[in-house]
């Protein structure tokens, strides 16, 4: 297939081929880029068995996201060729890098606890692998570990489950459990699928499997890994499998006695024969792993901690600035503060007079992707204390995180973000203690103008973070008023689990997938059960509980009351807190149509935090869709300023156009997101409304059909689709839309809104208000384009469209 091209996807050449399909590395002539591209060959497919599987693969890894596990892009069919198009994963499989004699303890560590937490984040999914083996996982040349081929998995679902499950649990503060879900098997009772030497007693035995089976065949690669060879031996098939069904293998400490006598106790204890004598979840093995590695680390905190030979190997080539200051304070032997100053003459004074930086993800040392979510957090955290300085331009979280682990120069990123200085830095936790280190880069020379380091207790962390706003501050001069150098004062004590559940919830709510929303949720609760004074919990939790019903996860009227007791809660606890104003004017405005109350707190939270992109944004919506835009779009540029690399940002300024019908120019700005998110179907989605009103129907169909097949059928963009096709006369496919919706076998119901979108673009005017009637039931947060939204232009005739602008109180005074 080699020079062929399926769809848009040119293939180049062949990366390799197995029991369930070819891998081809093909380049995308649409957007630019390499892609790893699976067929299914024709004497395959003329299987109803491996089409079922194929398909199962395809919907197993798009349920699946984690930087551990490879990511699919589409599934499609093409020339009579059906072909999955995922990640290009580059680099060397385990099988290829396990040496004679094992692995070193530094890299089994490197390899193994990203390995047991992407399987741990599969199992959490529902998903047992089946096929765990070396082969099957690639480590990257920058040291990421990635699981591919999930062609054989199989899945463990709730009976009844949809995508809405996961959050419908969380709201309950129930947590689904895999090991008490029913099966669904894709072959016939009794038949063996995997590699035998991987395989784990029941599965030989073609019984029933849990996720104990794949920590079986983990605990195969860990002592292959560890020792060079398997642990169980045979001349044959037979001979094999009975070696893993009878013999105990030799012990670890036996072939190597350089390494901890734990380690080849967690590689027994996940080789036991029966399950319930193994680690009962992949978690358990990650977290023994990573217990085991920070205790041969551990050292004497003033001597200094250091990252594992492979981290800092990868760290050098990324970024090599940070590697080097750090060494050069370590030499000093300073080890609670240290400040550097360098210059290619001697000693750099601080550049006085800079009023806008960015913060660039801190660097996570402990080596482990899990950890990952913590130096996010600290980013995160001290983008939101130098964001409260008033005077000082900080870009927002979203455009900065887009430099992680990135190449470029930071004259280059100081350039393309517009900034006078960067903030770079690290970030390392072992047990109950946290370094941070920071620097200050000038951004058109690359001098280190100012560095430091602090280490504390996690209890103090709070206070550590805003120690390092008001060092910063103060080092480039910039003017801090009364009010904000209070806000910036020391912050209570906090337990640490409590901080870190909060870290985990702030980080998977911003993810936006059902399933990580309703782990955000359940971290959010878990921490206020601990803690219920934690004000940022509460209005993290408000934030995302509004998120769920904007995305359409579940019924505005199930998360209302939720979202606006935490919001109150957390301006009751802290009414300096812009987040919990930013929280309560949202729910406000989108959950209560209360709008004038809604602009009083986006004031509020912008006049406390003037750089808070989520205020900014917000309230640029709220005034766009109640036809204030001139003034809308002070805001929303505002956070473009904030945010350039924002999908958010772009979309705020392109809906004013959109809703102004200045078409083109909405145009424009969708159409910055294309590179920005290309596998977001709200982008393709948002950009096709102004074709609409243009009556360039085929390009917005086209668009429109995109979203619903990244998005994998999502109602709000099936219903998008349907409406644009009623549009341009396609009266039959708009009437199929409608059935599709109206479905009561759907896996997620649309909103009443959806429907009567198709129902206005068919000319069904009663049927709309019908449905529209059920959308004001609900309180369906879209509700509020009515006012100016050119989609509802039809309608405005209807005495029924007057009275129902009145109720949401949106019609003119």
């Amino acid at each position: 297939m080699i020079g062929q091209t399926l769809s848009h996807y040119k293939i180049l050449d062949k990366l390799g081929a197995g029991g369930m399909g070819e891998v081809y590395r093909a380049e995308d002539t649409t957007l630019k880029r390499q892609v790893a591209l699976k067929v299914l060959p024709e004497e395959l497919a003329q299987s109803q068995e491996r089409l079922e599987r194929f398909q199962r693969e395809a919907e197993t890894l798009a349920a699946l996201d984690h930087p551990n596990i490879v990511s699919i892009h589409t599934v499609e069919e093409a020339k009579g060729v059906r072909f999955l198009t995922m990640q290009l994963v580059e680099g060397k499989r385990l099988s290829d890098l396990i040496p004679k004699g094992g692995m070193p303890l530094e890299r089994i560590f490197d390899v193994a606890i990203p390995l047991a937490d992407a399987l741990a984040a599969a199992h959490e999914s529902g998903v047992v692998h089946r096929d765990l083996k070396p082969a099957n996982i690639m480590v990257t040349d920058e040291g990421w570990v990635k699981v591919l081929d999930f062609g054989l998995a199989k899945l463990l679902a709730p009976t009844g489950s949809d995508v809405g499950a996961p959050l419908a649990g969380a709201l309950e503060g129930a947590s689904p459990s895999p090991t008490e879900a029913r099966t669904e098997l894709l072959t016939e009772e009794g038949k063996i699928l995997g590699t035998v030497p991987y395989m784990s007693p029941e599965q030989l035995e073609g019984r029933e499997l849990d996720l104990r089976s794949d920590i079986f065949a983990l605990g195969v690669i860990l002592y292959e890994m560890t020792t060079g060879e398997r642990p169980f031996q045979g001349d044959s098939s037979a001979s094999l499998i009975s070696a893993i069904m009878k013999d105990t293998p030799r012990e670890v400490g036996a072939l190597r006695d350089d390494l901890p006598r734990h380690l080849g106790r967690i590689i027994r204890h996940s080789l036991e024969k029966r399950p319930d004598q193994r680690y009962q979840s992949a978690l358990d093995v990650r977290n023994e792993l990573q217990g085991l590695r920070q205790e041969v680390h551990s050292t004497d905190t003033r001597s200094g901690v250091t990252a594992s030979p492979a981290v800092a190997e990868v760290k050098s080539r990324r970024r090599p600035r940070a590697v080097l200051v750090a060494t050069a304070i370590a030499l000093a032997g300073i080890a609670s503060l240290w400040i550097v100053r360098q210059g290619s003459d001697g000693p750099a004074p601080a550049k006085k007079g800079i009023s806008s930086l960015a913060v660039l993800p801190l660097e996570d040392l402990s080596g482990d992707p899990a950890e990952e979510f913590f130096a996010d957090g600290m980013t995160d955290a001290l983008i939101t204390d130098l964001a409260k300085i008033g005077a000082l331009k900080v870009i927002s979280r979203t455009s900065a995180m887009r430099y992680k682990g990135t190449e470029k120069s930071l004259p280059e990123i100081a350039r393309e973000l517009n900034v006078e200085a960067v903030v770079e830095g690290s970030v390392l936790r072992e047990g109950d203690r946290v370094r941070i280190t920071a620097q200050l880069i000038e951004g058109a020379t690359d001098r280190n103008l100012w560095a430091e380091s602090y280490e504390r207790e996690l209890t103090g962390i709070l206070t550590l973070q805003r120690e390092l706003a008001r060092a910063i501050a103060k080092e480039i001069e910039i003017a801090v008023t009364p009010e904000e150098q209070e806000r910036l004062a020391d912050a209570r004590p906090i337990d640490p689990e409590v901080y870190e559940l909060y870290l985990r919830g702030r980080y998977l709510c911003g993810k936006w997938t059902p399933e990580e929303m309703a782990r955000a949720i359940q971290y959010l609760q878990q921490a206020l059960e601990i803690d219920p004074e934690y004000a940022s919990a509460h209005a993290e939790l408000a934030s995302c509980y509004t998120d769920t019903s904007f995305f359409g996860y579940l019924s505005p009227l199930e998360v209302y009351p939720r979202a606006k007791a935490a919001a109150i809660r957390a301006v009751e606890i802290d009414d300096r807190l812009a987040e919990a104003h930013t929280a309560i004017g949202s729910v406000n405005y989108q959950l209560e149509w209360s709008f004038l109350e809604a602009e009083q707190e986006f004031k509020q939270a912008i006049e406390l935090n003037p750089n808070d992109w989520r205020a900014l944004i917000y309230f640029a919506w709220m005034l766009g869709e109640t036809g204030r835009f001139e003034e809308a779009m002070v805001q929303a540029r505002r956070s473009q300023e904030l945010d350039p690399l924002s999908v958010s940002a772009n979309v705020a300024v392109a809906e004013i156009f959109y809703l102004s019908r200045n078409f083109d120019e909405a145009i424009k700005e969708y159409s910055k997101n294309l590179d920005l998110s290309p596998n977001d179907p709200a982008v393709y989605d948002f950009l096709a409304w102004p074709y609409e009103q243009k009556g360039m129907f085929e390009k917005a169909i086209a668009l429109h059909e995109k979203a619903v097949r990244l998005s994998a059928g999502a109602p709000v963009f099936v219903a998008t689709l349907g409406h644009a096709n009623a549009l341009a006369g396609e009266r039959g496919e708009a009437l199929k839309i409608l059935d599709r919706l109206q479905d009561p076998a759907a896996p997620m119901p649309p909103s009443p809104l959806h429907i009567a979108l198709v129902h206005i673009g068919l000319g069904n005017i009663d049927s709309a208000f019908h449905w529209l009637e059920e959308a004001y039931r609900e309180r369906a947060l879209q509700l509020i384009y009515l006012k100016v939204g050119p989609r509802f232009d039809g309608l405005r005739s209807d005495p029924r469209f007057d009275d129902l602008l009145r109720r949401l109180n949106l019609a003119e005074e």
